[in-house]
């Protein structure tokens, strides 16, 4: 479990470099959402579910997987408004 929960953190860890980085260097306010919406999401929800299997036992992973749906409704959701707006 221990090499499961070190590959989804650091594939996690590297998916939000790469999210922060396309906020940076994007140009457009839709291409920075879109970086932030999708590579964000999919960054902490792999960091979320590295520490759930570091951590092991139930009460970790349900705490953590309830996180990740939150994640998965709330992210997008949130780009697509602030995209919105900035039409």
């Amino acid at each position: 479990m221990t090499i499961v929960a070190l590959v989804l953190a650091a594939f996690g860890d590297l998916t939000i470099l790469l999210a922060a980085d396309g906020l940076i260097r994007f140009s457009d306010v839709y291409m920075r959402s879109h970086a932030a919406g999708k590579a964000a999401t999919l960054g902490v929800c792999c960091v979320m579910l590295g520490s759930a299997f570091g951590l092991g036992g139930a009460g970790a992973l349900i705490r953590a997987l309830l996180t990740v749906v939150f994640l998965f409704v709330t992210i997008p959701v949130g780009a697509q408004l602030i995209a919105r707006a900035a039409l």
